[in-house]
């Protein structure tokens, strides 16, 4: 039986809903149509840390993800991103669960044992569907010798898929990030840092950035990550900086990072990012261009860009680059393009995808606000109030544990319909215009704030009835 053939009756017979094909019709066109090379696909999941200090966790998770990012660089490789694989750190299901769950054909399995100087990897690329052993080395080398480590074991798995590389693409992953290992660490505590998605979080990374930049004042990747935290602290993530100095420390940085190395994907993100602060749309665009094309499995980069098309009122090119970005990272990003489908009007497409989310996470409150607003914009208000309410209920539990109720790449208020980024205007009003309809898509502050909420719900709810009159 084809592979195509096998994977639409798979889909058909899904256990969930969600996972089924939307109608027959759909069926039909995933069975007739051509069959298509599917590129190589690999998840690297995250290196164990053997080493007697347990401090060098951070170090272990840092050698994942930068195995991962030189990976990353190959274009005929499907690539999953970091942020999908952390989840399986602990090794809970097996190696072929774990495989279907990222929709990778082969896993990179690893471990780390540092002592002094030396450094101890062992790395082994494994078949997820059969258990079978592709390729495996053992690495004991001394500490310097890390980027040498890193590059070969991409090109060694690039070998044993078959993949193309291209001598552009070769030449970047033997491009060694810095030369001063003491400035690689302090990047890597910089990153640990960072990932915490906390004020304190964010004040130790800058200090452990700027560190890094110290010992080498060529590290391009360092000042692109700093440039991204500056960002985040702009457009309210975290830390206490006013918006316009952040993003000015933002944009010094991320200028620095391409005058050093004009090809940096990370640094052509970040700036598209910012250009998206000024309203730059063009430029934005063009440098999203940019970062996918020098890295084509950033689920980040991609997400991004639909975010953006999506606030431009394109919304089949926004699906497609966030279809991508699912792909890429197929734990997050779920949120995006539900809203998406909400803002385009394909209800039926939003629905299927929150139902996703929220099996994932049946707390996620913004699944629920969002789920709120198909329920009203379809006619349906006493369902949209109710999980609207639900929606209030789980941000105020969030917020009185201390505990977020989304990752900030998750959230959707970024962007919203009039192409105009609410999470740096904060200027987000609903319309009382029944043919452009825009509304707040984040969870409401407060108990007192769903009464606004559902107040303009009703309003607009008689003006969809009033205009299909």
């Amino acid at each position: 039986m084809p592979a195509s053939v096998d994977e639409a009756i798979k889909k058909a017979l899904a256990n969930v809903p969600a996972d089924r094909f939307p109608s027959g019709a759909a069926m039909i066109a995933a069975l007739t149509a051509p069959v298509i090379a599917k590129s190589p696909s690999v998840a690297v999941l995250p290196f164990l840390n053997f080493s007697a200090d347990p401090e060098n966790e951070f170090f272990a998770d840092g050698i994942t993800e930068d195995v991962i990012a030189q990976l990353a660089k190959i274009r005929s490789l499907k690539v999953i991103s970091h942020t999908s694989v952390m989840p399986f750190k602990k090794r809970e299901l097996s190696l072929k669960e774990i495989g279907a769950r990222l929709d990778a054909a082969n896993l990179l399995e690893g471990s780390i044992r540092r002592a002094g100087s030396r450094v101890r990897i062992v790395a082994q690329l494994i078949d997820a569907e059969t258990d079978r052993h592709l390729w495996a080395e053992t690495y004991d080398r001394d500490l310097t010798d890390i980027f040498a480590i890193q590059s070969d074991v991409a090109l060694r798995i690039a070998g044993a898929l078959e993949a193309e590389l291209s001598p552009e693409e070769r030449s970047r992953i033997k491009k060694q990030p810095t030369d001063d290992l003491q400035a690689y660490q302090f990047y890597l505590m910089g990153r640990h840092c960072l990932a915490r998605w906390t004020n304190e979080g964010f004040v130790q990374a800058i200090k452990h950035y700027e560190q890094a930049i110290a010992r080498d004042k060529n590290y391009a990747l360092a000042y692109a990550d700093l440039g991204y935290l500056y960002t985040e602290i702009g457009i309210g993530v975290a830390g206490s900086l006013p918006p316009k100095e952040a993003f000015g420390k933002a944009k010094a940085a991320v200028a620095k990072a391409l005058e050093l190395d004009p090809d940096l994907p990370d640094a052509h993100a970040v700036l598209a990012h910012l250009k998206m602060v000024d309203y730059d749309w063009a430029g934005a665009e063009a440098e999203y261009k940019r970062a996918i094309e020098l890295n084509p499995n950033s689920g980040v980069a991609f997400d991004s860009y639909g975010l953006m098309l999506a606030a431009l009122e394109r919304y089949d090119e926004a699906i497609v680059a966030q279809q991508r970005a699912h792909e890429l990272d197929p734990v997050t990003h779920r949120m995006d393009i539900a809203t998406t489908y909400l803002r385009a009007s394909r209800y039926e497409e939003a629905m299927q995808a929150i139902t996703a989310c929220l099996e994932l996470d049946p707390h996620l409150a913004l699944a629920h606000a969002t789920q709120g607003w198909v329920y009203l914009l379809t006619g349906k208000p006493e369902q949209g109030i109710a999980s609207l309410r639900y929606a209030v209920l789980l941000s105020l539990i969030a917020r009185s544990t201390g505990r977020s109720s989304a990752r900030p790449w998750r959230e959707p208020e970024r962007l919203t319909k009039r192409g105009r980024s609410c999470a740096i205007s904060r200027r987000c009003r609903p319309s009382n215009s029944s043919r452009h309809i825009t509304w707040p898509t984040s969870t409401p502050a407060s108990a007192n704030s769903i009464g606004r909420w559902i107040a303009w719900s009703r309003r607009t709810s008689r003006a969809r009835v009033g205009s299909s009159e």
